[in-house]
């Protein structure tokens, strides 16, 4: 048997196993948590399993469209963050009852070096509103470094694995990517520091650490492998059934591909137990938690689904976002121009 078909054989076990303990997990999330403020949250995030194992097969399979695999996968990513941000923020009370419960707290430092150049964030509302819009920018980013990705490839500008090369769009992207993901996971953890009391009836630990796994690790994973193959351990040399059909890049793609098929299993027994059911039969949490909203759980499966994929919360989050930073610049420059020198008098016009 060839390398390649066998790749292909095991790719797609691990693929099916993923998706059906994942979807088993989604199934019973679906119709027996209570909480119905949390819930469509968790569904999104326990959705990143498959979608992440079933594109990466797709990619493999079919290698000469992964690319279009590959962004939805990434799209998805950023999605999933944004999702296990705001399941924290609702179960601990929504934005403005978490902004005063921060305020009677010990004030959270940055993390060792970024306190060298930023001031610590005071707790309360500022603390919420700049770890959201540090998470939240990963959003946009990623769907923009998607849609260069594709527009690069269709006007063969991308070269995938060439990140050295100042002529390819492929390094611009990586680094850009690492510094907008790096602070979302930074910002995330941030938030994670300072909600830890208030969190810790609801095992953070393992929630946090899977979704920063998934999102960090494959990250990471698929750039070692892309280095691999720069300096030339990963090459066309590689016996895989066909050296005419797979170049180094290639090969270092599909090998990038295989690895997440194989790992989603493994993620999909954390997810397992990081997000029991049993965690949120119980869970006591502080927004919309009272019998209506529990007994919503009996509503229709159908509009659950849709509440889950609609992604009009998400696009308000980043307006608002977006609205919020737009404030913080006119304040700022306002504030310059109130004390910018007079051109007749030459001295600062103060305040009345």
């Amino acid at each position: 048997m060839r390398v390649e078909t066998l790749g292909y054989a095991i790719s797609a076990i691990f693929t099916l196993l993923s998706v059906l303990l994942s979807g088993w997990e989604i199934w019973t999330h679906l119709t027996c948590n209570p909480v119905v403020s949390v819930r469509k949250y968790i569904l999104r995030i326990l959705l990143m399993v498959p979608i992440y194992a079933v594109t990466s097969y797709l990619a493999l399979v079919f290698n000469q469209h992964k690319l279009i695999f590959e962004t939805i996968r990434d799209c998805y990513e950023a999605f999933a963050l944004h999702s296990f941000y705001y399941f924290l923020v609702v179960y601990l009370g929504g934005q403005s009852v978490l902004a005063n419960t921060l305020r009677s707290k010990k004030q959270v430092r940055h993390l060792a070096g970024v306190q060298y150049c930023i001031k610590p964030w005071p707790m309360g509302n500022k603390f919420v509103r700049l770890t959201a819009i540090g998470i939240l920018q990963y959003i946009p980013v990623k769907l923009a470094a998607s849609f260069i990705t594709l527009i690069s490839s269709l006007l063969g500008v991308y070269g995938e694995g060439e990140m050295l090369n100042p002529l390819r769009a492929y390094g611009y992207l990586c680094f850009v990517l690492t510094l907008s993901q790096s602070w979302a996971l930074y910002c995330l953890t941030l938030f994670y520091l300072g909600t830890f009391d208030e969190l810790i009836p609801m095992k953070p630990l393992p929630k946090f650490l899977a979704i920063k796994m998934i999102i960090f690790f494959t990250y990471w994973q698929s750039m070692l492998i892309t280095l691999l193959e720069i300096v030339g351990v990963i090459s066309a040399d590689w016996n895989i059934g066909c050296p005419d059909c797979w170049s180094a890049s290639a090969i270092a793609s599909a090998l990038s591909d295989f690895v997440i098929c194989v790992e989603m299993l493994v993620f999909a027994v954390v997810h397992h137990y990081a997000f029991a059911i049993q965690d949120f039969l119980s869970m006591d949490c502080r927004y919309q938690c009272d019998e209506d909203h529990r007994s919503a759980v009996k509503a229709p499966l159908l509009a659950h689904f849709m509440d889950v994929i609609n992604v009009a919360d998400v696009r308000n989050d980043i307006t608002s976002s977006r609205g919020e930073i737009l404030t913080k610049k006119q304040q700022l420059a306002a504030k310059f121009d109130t004390y910018l020198p007079s051109p007749l008098t030459d001295e600062m016009l103060l305040p009345e």
